[in-house]
């Protein structure tokens, strides 16, 4: 009964995956966007504001004029594992 049960769900997870992919959100265009360096953002509310800073997507900020080019110096937020 277990084997039968394994092999009927090895079966439908390819199904499952399939059905998945309606539900892909297109975020290309141009999106106001406000770098926050110092961690102000919030308590200064600017997501009640407008801004003149524009991204286009696909994208990244370095490419359009923005932030600073990564390097060995940069901090993470997350720590990056060297494989």
């Amino acid at each position: 009964m277990k084997q039968a049960f394994l092999v009927f769900m090895l079966m439908a997870l390819p199904v499952i995956g399939c059905l998945a992919d309606d539900q892909v959100m297109d975020f290309s265009g141009s999106w106001g966007f406000r770098l926050d360096p110092d961690n102000a953002g919030i308590a200064a509310q600017w997501y009640g504001s407008e801004t003149d800073q524009i991204l286009t997507l696909p994208g990244c900020l370095q490419e359009q004029g923005y932030g600073n080019v990564p390097g060995p110096d940069t901090v993470w937020m997350n720590p990056v594992v060297n494989s």
